[in-house]
């Protein structure tokens, strides 16, 4: 939905997004060879010492099975708040969140 904007916003910073569910082989073979219920489980299965929250289930096993557990079970976070992208930002522009902040205070007055 907002690819664009988020290219935009790690590039900037030197960084390159990855969108592994989005790659064009990838779809192509989840769409023709793999039934809907193991790409994902969309009802509360997060109990228990095995279990995984229901989205992007294949990418979470996979994070297993590679050795990256605490990530598997990571919640989902939209990229501008997993990254804390605006920290940084407000940093580089105001020294600190707390400067930024008194800043954006100061426009809505």
């Amino acid at each position: 939905r907002n690819l664009g904007r988020d290219d935009r916003t790690l590039s900037d910073l030197g960084k390159e997004v990855r969108y592994p569910y989005l790659d064009a082989h990838v779809t192509e073979y989840l769409g023709s060879h793999v039934p809907l219920e193991h790409i994902c489980h969309f009802d509360d299965n997060s109990s228990g010492p095995e279990s995984l929250p229901g989205d992007k289930r294949l990418l979470r096993l996979l994070a297993q099975d590679i050795g990256l557990v605490s990530a598997s079970k990571a919640v989902k976070r939209a990229i501008q708040f997993g990254s804390r992208i605006s920290h940084v930002v407000d940093k580089q522009r105001f020294g600190s969140r707390r400067k930024a902040n008194k800043s954006m205070q100061k426009k809505k007055e």
